[in-house]
């Protein structure tokens, strides 16, 4: 929600108006019209508003013809936070380990600097407390180029055409998508899980196409100016459960049936945005939602081991069974090294 330029600019009026008072200045209402280059009246009515909504000690010297502080440790820009906002900033600050392969880290810590200096001084933010009570784990992340991430921000925000170097992963179409240049117009960024990824339309391929920025080097930014379609809908490319694709074939529900012992754990969890669990008689609990990609679905099922069985779509099931039998086939052999591909 944003909020009305005029409201923005009569913020930024009161919160200089405090500074000049603090610095010992002793503006007075002319002095402020002028230099604001607003009305006395509307002087007059932002040191009303001091008064009355910050309950600023707010006084007129008559010797020296301005307003001061009557209490000379008030500051406007002291925050008052709840026990439960201030335990919020606290645990806030270790999650921040999640952004340490990438330059956000070094803004939001700049941020939460500037949130505690502005505490009144009688209250601190430690988050060493949280050390021994509580744990923060996240996934490992990729190394990613603080180049990397400025420069593909910069393109987006920009719309200048990038150009980089990209190696691929497994899934590249051909030996020669492994390892090359490519030249892209970015359209959208998402993080998944600690990773991040670009949505750009490839020179190359014609298309939208996904790029991990942990896989790009060499970004430059290039003079091409670029509009991203009106009907582009990142939402097209996105799987909260999975992750981020090039694109979304037709979707097909998948139903899995967890044993009883998981039961609970996965009645506990939501897995899904649409997702529907109902329980057997037994305890086993059938979870169903829907699925655009059959290859990537299955490591994850296949991580429940026999606790989970495919019930739909067939495709799904035939998948698992590959997969699993490729794995099996890995400790079939006398020597374990040996069967296992390049």
């Amino acid at each position: 929600m944003r909020i009305p330029r005029e409201n923005r600019i009569k913020t930024w009026r009161i919160l200089e108006i405090d500074r000049m008072i603090r610095d010992g200045g002793y503006p007075d209402v002319r002095q402020l019209a002028g230099h604001f280059e607003v009305s006395r009246a509307t002087i007059c009515r932002d040191i009303e508003f001091l008064r009355d909504f910050y309950h600023a000690p707010l006084e007129f010297d008559r010797t020296r013809h301005g307003y001061f502080y009557s209490d000379a440790s008030y500051s406007l820009q002291k925050l008052n936070l709840t026990e439960g906002e201030l335990f919020t900033i606290s645990i806030v600050y270790p999650l921040l380990r999640q952004y340490k392969n990438t330059p956000i880290e070094k803004n939001m810590l700049s941020l939460f600097d500037k949130i505690t200096d502005l505490l009144p001084g009688e209250v601190t933010v430690d988050a060493s407390f949280l050390s021994g009570e509580i744990s923060l784990i996240s996934d490992p992340l990729p190394a990613i180029d603080r180049q990397v991430f400025e420069c593909v921000l910069r393109a987006l925000k920009s719309r200048r055409r990038l150009s980089f170097h990209y190696t691929s992963g497994p899934g590249a179409e051909s030996g020669a998508d492994k390892e090359n240049r490519r030249s892209a117009l970015p359209y959208h960024v998402v993080c998944h899980r600690g990773n991040w990824y670009m949505l750009a339309f490839c020179r190359r391929h014609q298309k939208i196409r996904t790029f991990a920025f942990a896989r790009i080097s060499d970004p430059r930014l290039e003079e091409e100016r670029y509009t991203v379609p009106e009907d582009f809908d990142p939402n097209r490319y996105l799987d909260t459960m999975l992750g981020v694709w090039d694109s979304k074939p037709v979707q097909k529900t998948a139903e899995i049936r967890f044993s009883p012992s998981v039961a609970r754990y996965i009645e506990e969890r939501s897995w899904h945005e649409n997702q529907t669990i109902r329980r057997e008689d037994g305890g086993a609990v059938i979870l169903s939602f829907p699925i655009s990609r059959i290859r990537e679905t299955a490591p994850w099922i296949l991580g429940f081991g026999p606790l989970a069985q495919v019930l739909a779509p067939p495709e799904l099931a035939a998948e698992i069974r590959r997969q699993a039998a490729e794995t099996a086939a890995l400790y079939d052999s006398a020597e374990p090294s040996a069967a296992v591909k390049p």
